[in-house]
């Protein structure tokens, strides 16, 4: 048996390198295209999300419209969040206005009913929380939605008011 790296795959083939038509590894397909939720019709979802927040002013932190931008959220299903069995996380490295992670989550809000959530969090104060409301079960691999404000516990550092946040599955 032969192993080959060929234009960004590993390859099998026999010993003397023919018969390389074995992919053992696709570097532009490393990632699953779904993951499981129960919250989502046919329980699965895309293991990612693209939110797009909008430009703010600034209050008390004066690099608000840097937090304006397009976000790749990866599947995370950190323990401890019991209540988002559905729930994607951007981390920041070092976010302007201490902003720390932007999560979407996905829970049941009343019977019969379905909220997604956008969540920004910082290091100081709350989270600013945008959402969605759903009658039934969404098709989590067909969302594109503008989620309202909802709340925000830290309203000096941006002004946050009447905001809306854009999420569309997929990265």
């Amino acid at each position: 048996m032969s192993i080959q790296f060929y234009n960004n795959k590993i390859l099998f083939g026999d010993s003397d390198g023919t018969n390389t038509d074995k992919i053992a590894f696709d570097a532009d397909c490393c990632c699953q295209e779904t993951c499981p939720c129960p919250l989502c019709e046919n329980s699965t979802a895309p293991c990612s999300m693209t939110v797009t927040l909008p430009s703010f002013s600034d209050g008390t932190c004066g690099d608000c419209d840097e937090l304006a931008g397009d976000y790749v959220l990866e599947w995370d299903l950190t323990p401890g969040y019991p209540e988002y069995p559905c729930r994607w996380k951007y981390a920041f490295t070092s976010g302007p206005c201490n902003a720390t992670a932007l999560y979407v989550g996905l829970i049941e809000h009343v019977a019969g009913q379905y909220a997604l959530y956008v969540e920004l969090i910082k290091s100081v104060g709350g989270p600013i929380a945008w959402r969605t409301i759903y009658t039934g079960q969404p098709d989590c691999h067909a969302i594109n939605t503008s989620a309202s404000y909802y709340t925000a516990s830290f309203d000096s550092e941006c002004s946050w008011g009447s905001t809306t946040v854009e999420v569309v599955s997929g990265g």
